[in-house]
């Protein structure tokens, strides 16, 4: 993958809360491919908040499904 994580996101702010109950506590880097880990084990170096980030990026990910969703049933309702 070429996506780099962004790790400047403000994500706890939309408009309907979201269910984040469910988000992990913290992140087992033994959890993630090994490129994956050498970036976090990178950013985290650099004096990111893997925890914190991970959640974030989670919650963003979360939020387009729903988004998704959305626009789905909208076509579905409207036949298109």
């Amino acid at each position: 993958s070429t996506h780099d994580p962004v790790f400047n996101c403000d994500l706890l702010t939309a408009e309907r809360g979201l269910d984040t109950d469910w988000l992990p506590q913290t992140f087992d880097l033994a959890r993630f491919s090994e490129h994956m880990a050498s970036r976090l084990r990178h950013a985290a170096s650099l004096g990111i908040q893997i925890d914190v980030t991970m959640k974030k990026y989670l919650i963003d990910l979360y939020s387009l499904d729903l988004n998704i969703g959305s626009l789905l049933a909208t076509i579905d309702r409207l036949h298109l």
